[in-house]
């Protein structure tokens, strides 16, 4: 009795040993991804974090970061695993030798909008007339100062003859602080990427830039050179591009064209 009872706690002992390791071994798999993302994807992303990191026992480390910030950074050589960028800035990246290129992969895409505070009169900027009059009309216009969407605003303003207008009406600010300007009643619309307007309760979004107006960014995802675990990096790329992943994106304002 004495034998078969050593024996079975031996055994316990050992199955025990075994799940311990076992665990030990999940937990040293599971990967921390550095992620540099844009704040215009942050709706989008922070509702796909968790579910990526449920399904992969991966974490993520998500640092939100206006595009031409992190290009920056990224060529003085900070460490990130995954980043977000344009195709062209992707390819100065790439020129440096900061990303792998076989990663890189086109995830999101987004327009621009002009913005209200929640519950302030919505103008009709349906045509090109109806925004040319929303902005001389408004008495301040907020702006991205850096990126994508801020620069071709400026552009835009160029070719409709309004730069000269409304020059002294801009307000340029970092990031996402467009959105919160206009939220907080600073300015009287702003222009900016559509999910940054869908992000903030109290801002409302009068509606998309007219057709022959509006500017697309392409948001397009590369694993860096340095990464860490560039297998779980990848694998975070193709849940970005799963279709459940893109059926958020949409309803966030930055899902991609049909196929």
């Amino acid at each position: 009795m004495t034998s078969l009872r050593t024996s079975t706690l031996t055994w316990a002992w050992v199955w025990a040993g075994l799940a311990l390791a076992t665990i030990a071994q999940d937990r040293a798999s599971a990967a921390e991804i550095a992620l540099w993302c844009p704040p215009a994807l942050k709706g989008a992303v922070t509702e796909l974090a968790p579910q990526f990191e449920k399904a992969s026992g991966h974490k993520l480390a998500i640092r939100w970061e206006v595009m031409p910030k992190m290009t920056r950074e990224i060529d003085a050589g900070a460490a990130f695993d995954v980043a977000v960028l344009t195709a062209g800035l992707m390819d100065q990246a790439l020129a440096a030798g900061k990303i792998e290129g076989a990663t890189r992969t086109v995830i999101a895409r987004t327009g621009a909008g002009l913005a209200v505070r929640k519950g302030a009169p919505k103008p009709d900027i349906g045509s090109v007339a109806g925004f040319k009059q929303a902005l001389s009309q408004a008495r301040s216009i907020g702006y991205t100062a850096e990126g994508a969407t801020g620069d071709a605003f400026l552009a835009m303003l160029d070719r409709l003859g309004l730069a000269a207008e409304v020059r002294a009406k801009l307000r340029p600010y970092p990031g996402g602080g467009a959105v919160l300007a206009v939220a907080a009643g600073e300015v009287d619309v702003t222009v900016t990427t559509i999910p940054g307007i869908l992000q903030d309760p109290q801002a409302e979004l009068v509606g998309p830039l007219p057709s022959e107006l509006q500017t697309y960014v392409v948001f397009t995802a590369a694993v860096g050179s340095a990464a860490r675990d560039p297998a779980a990096s990848r694998s975070l790329i193709a849940f970005l591009t799963s279709a459940a992943a893109r059926a958020v994106m949409t309803r966030k304002g930055v899902g991609l064209p049909d196929r």
